[in-house]
């Protein structure tokens, strides 16, 4: 491909409603333009379309755009481009319903352009196909998202895609189906890109969202899994802050192990948090509404306070102390993405982990697997 194709390749990018929908500089300067014409020198500053074309090229790409471009008009004269279509801002759920997601693509079949020729065979209202990159390398990931101007055609492009058969008996089949297996044309180019990208996988957006989101979740507990020491549950780690000299952490245990009784601490004298460990979700949660209460903070005040002779007390004050002389105690359960990142601190800082046996004792604990 010459580098002017390319350039036309970016500019169509750029302008498309895939990338104006989250480019908001360039959506603004789109609506603040006259009747839509945006000069090229904008786009010279961008890394990638600078990578292909120069201010040199400016000529031949526009002539070019003029010609043979379906998404751009060109103004040779003021050498500025603007969209053919005017652009139309949908709502997420929206875009998302009119999306498919398409993996084991292999070349030819790695480019914006190639992808929606080959596949414009199914279905002639594929509005954009976008295609990932690695942007260092310019390395093709093998996967495109491509979006249609409609729902139904969203789901008829992926119903062709879900037939393994396709010399099956069109007989009680949908009018889709019937349409497919009379078509040979479609055949034929159904079956040269499966033989092509043979592990080809074709899904709607939302279900491909739907499967990212159980992966990550299942990447991480799995993380938790390998990092965390035996025995330790999910949903049982608080996070208190809010630790000072008077409101101590021994303190604070003390007066926790009156409801629910911890099991593990990790804290590094002098600092303002630590992390408590708990047998289960259900004994985190109930530490966590505890250390919330401010009877538990007006509690523990009142004990470090008796302990600091540096405080003088005042009857007309009321829980004025408790407001300045402590910072706000606050407890949260840590979960998901917040704890496995915590197991990788513990993993990367094992001296700071400690095994909490009583509550007047901090005894030395080995983290690790047994």
């Amino acid at each position: 491909m010459s580098h002017i194709k390319q350039g036309i390749e970016q500019l169509e990018y750029y302008l498309s409603d895939w990338n104006l929908r989250k480019d908001h500089n360039l959506r603004k300067a789109l609506n603040e333009s006259k009747d839509g014409w945006l000069s090229l020198e904008i786009f010279i500053e961008f890394s990638r379309f600078s990578k292909v074309c120069s201010e040199l090229d400016f000529g031949p790409l526009l002539k070019e755009i003029s010609k043979s471009s379906e998404i751009l008009d060109a103004n040779t004269k003021k050498r500025s481009i603007r969209r053919k279509k005017k652009f139309l801002d949908l709502d997420r759920d929206t875009i998302d319903k009119r999306t498919v997601y398409v993996e084991g693509l292999l070349p030819p079949l790695d480019t914006a352009t190639l992808i929606k020729k080959h596949f414009s065979t199914f279905s002639d209202k594929i509005s954009f196909v976008n295609p990932y990159y690695d942007l260092d390398s310019g390395k093709f990931y093998g996967f495109a998202f491509i979006e249609f101007a409609d729902e139904d055609s969203t789901k008829d492009f992926v119903d062709i895609f879900k037939r393994e058969d396709l010399d099956y008996d069109s007989e009680g089949e949908s009018p889709l189906h019937s349409k497919i297996v009379n078509n040979e044309r479609i055949i034929n180019s159904l079956k040269h890109i499966k033989s092509i990208c043979q592990g080809l996988r074709v899904l709607p957006k939302i279900e491909w969202e739907k499967l990212k989101s159980e992966y990550i979740e299942y990447k991480e507990k799995s993380q938790r899994e390998y990092l965390r020491t035996c025995g330790i549950k999910d949903g049982s780690i608080i996070k208190v802050h809010g630790i000072s000299a008077n409101i101590r952490i021994e303190t604070i245990l003390d007066n926790i192990s009156e409801i629910v009784k911890p099991v593990y601490i990790e804290y590094c004298p002098g600092s303002i948090s630590a992390h408590i460990i708990f047998d289960n979700f259900s004994d985190a949660l109930a530490a966590t509404e505890l250390i919330k209460s401010q009877e538990l903070l007006n509690k523990v005040f009142t004990q470090d306070k008796d302990k600091n002779t540096s405080l003088v007390d005042d009857p007309n004050k009321g829980n004025a102390d408790v407001e300045s002389h402590t910072l706000p105690l606050r407890a949260k359960v840590l979960k998901g993405k917040e704890e496995t990142n915590y197991w990788e601190h513990v993993a990367s800082n094992k001296d700071d982990f400690y095994h909490f046996c009583s509550f007047d004792k901090i005894v030395r604990f080995s983290q690790g697997k047994n």
